[in-house]
């Protein structure tokens, strides 16, 4: 007896462990349900187009399926979705596994079934015309990356270059780009410029280039002298070369950008201050005598050709002139080789013979001008200041600066001197004699 009755506990038990027979849901939906969740999110297996089942025990634990509770299902079709509830006695029809599956009616709304309509009826040509529209969007997206750096760089030129008579502002020499034109000589055109790659105005240098109108075979050997003299120098107080070359047959010279005024705009009407006149002549005198040591000759010297920054650093520059004994003399046919106010007597005449006590000589009309506030033969016109310089002796700076210490005038005096080997031996002689002066 005891044994029947562990043999039905059993068999009870086991029965009661069987899961129930899955029951099914249809979704009267057009076009048909693709899938099917329960509120808790739970995937509802698939039979085929708009039938589904699922077991009363899972959807039990799942808390969905509780037996006489009204529950809902998450509907999702081509490009759309949905919701639709199970009422309380469609629920019950579910614990009769054999009854026939409930009927859910959804209706999409207009929006809804025209999105039905043009997914499910006109698929493959939604499929074609997003694809073209991705096609579209990624041409227009890669042209739009390459035109948005030239757009930014048109907008950065625009607002680099200065406007400007000169044609060749805004073009490019080289790797260069020429924002606006800084100065002009007798052979050459110097810009302020930029590396035409970047832009940085960080990099930003002096570009000199022959002169259009100066290019000549003459001109240009005279430019390629100044290249190859300025190579050799560097010196703090000597313009520094960035760069050289040849672009379409016009030669470039690229030195660094110096910020401030020549050393003739530094100079008043009145003159400067002794002490403000030797802070600035004696940084020059470094960078003469530097260049005389390497062996270069400028014979151009003048206020012009000597730059001081902002920071009041003297910067001796421009050496088209300079004569160096590792290069073949150059003479131009009919030209001048210098400026008339501040050249030496012996580079007048038809075989000018320049040596460093010349430039001595420029420099000593420097420092005159300095003092002075004018030259000695400030007053004449340019023959007649060739044949002063030449044959007659310069007035005294005291005539003009009667305060001026006789020391300092005697310097000056020596330094124009018309015979060369009457002037002061080498630049550092006349350097130790201006200090020494200062300071009596």
């Amino acid at each position: 007896m005891r044994r029947a009755f562990l043999i039905a506990l059993a068999s009870g038990c086991l029965w009661a462990q069987v899961p129930p027979e899955p029951v099914g849901v249809i979704f009267d939906c057009n076009p048909p349900v693709q899938s099917v969740q329960t509120a808790s999110g739970s995937e509802v297996s698939r039979l085929e187009d708009n039938h589904f089942r699922f077991s009363v025990d899972q959807g039990m634990r799942n808390g969905d399926l509780a037996s006489g509770q009204e529950r809902s299902f998450k509907l999702s079709g081509y490009g759309y979705q949905g919701s639709v509830r199970l009422t309380a006695e469609q629920a019950r029809q579910l614990e009769k596994a054999h009854h026939s599956p409930p009927v859910l009616n959804w209706e999409p709304t207009h929006w809804q079934a025209a999105a039905l309509v043009l997914a499910g009826r006109f698929k493959p040509f939604l499929v074609l015309t997003g694809l073209g529209l991705a096609w579209l969007l990624s041409r227009w997206w890669s042209r739009r990356a390459r035109l948005l750096p030239l757009l930014e760089r048109q907008a950065r030129l625009e607002q680099l270059i200065k406007p400007d008579s000169d044609p060749l502002v805004g073009t490019v020499i080289g790797p260069y780009r020429l924002l606006e034109r800084l100065g002009a000589g007798g052979m050459a055109r110097v810009y302020r410029a930029v590396p035409d790659h970047s832009l940085e105005e960080a990099d930003a240098c002096a570009l000199k280039i022959v002169r259009p109108e100066r290019d000549n075979t003459e001109y240009r050997q005279r430019f390629a002298r100044e290249i190859a003299v300025s190579m050799t120098l560097d010196h703090p107080n000597v313009i520094r070369v960035v760069d050289f070359g040849k672009h379409e047959e016009v030669d470039y010279l690229a030195t660094e950008l110096i910020e401030g005024v020549t050393l003739r705009e530094k100079i008043p009407p009145q003159g400067l201050t002794v002490g403000e006149a030797l802070a600035l002549f004696l940084p020059l005198l470094e960078g003469l005598e530097y260049s005389h040591r390497r062996g270069v000759v400028h014979r151009d010297l003048k206020p012009d050709n000597v730059m001081v920054t902002r920071q009041g650093l003297v910067k001796l520059m421009d050496f088209g002139l300079a004569r160096t004994a590792g290069l073949d003399q150059l003479t131009l046919t009919g030209a001048m080789m210098g400026t008339p106010d501040y050249m030496a007597p012996e580079q007048f005449g038809s075989r000018p013979q320049p040596d460093p006590r010349s430039d001595q000589y420029s420099a000593g009309l420097i420092l005159y001008r300095m003092l002075c506030g004018r030259l000695p033969f400030d007053d004449q016109d340019s023959m007649a200041l060739m044949y002063s310089t030449v044959n007659e002796s310069p007035p005294p700076p005291s005539r003009f600066r009667p305060d001026l210490p006789p020391a300092l005038e005697a310097v000056v005096m020596r330094c124009l001197e018309k015979q060369p080997e009457k002037r002061f031996p080498g630049i550092s002689a006349l350097r130790d004699a201006l200090v020494t002066a200062s300071q009596t």
